[in-house]
């Protein structure tokens, strides 16, 4: 019986659409979908196909780091361009977008000094106030631009399990 093949070689393109596709997945679902479990789900989903993806990355350490950076880089900017999109609108995303980094610096600067969030679970509520959103968004931030990276890092190991798999021809 053949062993089942869990990890497939990909292209550099195929892995970055699917991180961003995923990370901006996740920046919808974290604004529109109130359920915490849901998130948590496609957090992870946005977490683990990305890491396995990029170790399915067919060439050299170097060039695979540079493509999981470089994916992680997009996928971040994906995934809060979503977020913002949808929970404060389309239209101040784009005048901001247009003003350039010093709008984008003070509206990131604003978002973190002024947001919070209730949480109602089994009857009680509880409010999240900006530290706890701050160190929330941290986490998120670093996850899902973290696991490009990883995956690339991990990539010379993908590469000795496929190599055993595939017959050289």
């Amino acid at each position: 019986m053949a062993a089942k093949e869990t990890l497939k070689p990909t292209t550099a393109l195929r892995a970055v659409a699917v991180t961003l596709l995923l990370a901006a997945g996740y920046g919808a679902c974290s604004a529109l979908v109130p359920l915490i479990k849901l998130d948590v789900i496609m957090l992870a989903l946005a977490v683990l196909a990305p890491v396995a993806l990029h170790m399915g990355l067919m060439r050299g350490l170097m060039p695979n780091l540079l493509v999981g950076m470089l994916s992680g880089v997009l996928a971040v900017v994906a995934m809060w361009a979503v977020w913002f999109g949808f929970e404060h609108g389309w239209t101040p995303l784009w005048q901001t977008v247009q003003q350039g980094p010093k709008a984008i610096t003070t509206t990131l600067r604003h978002l973190a000094a002024t947001t919070s969030v209730s949480v109602t679970m089994s009857g009680s509520t509880t409010t999240h106030g900006p530290d706890t959103m701050r160190l929330l968004w941290a986490l998120e931030t670093a996850l899902i631009g973290g696991a490009p990276v990883l995956g690339a890092l991990l990539s010379p190991i993908g590469q000795a399990r496929i190599a055993r798999r595939v017959p050289a021809t």
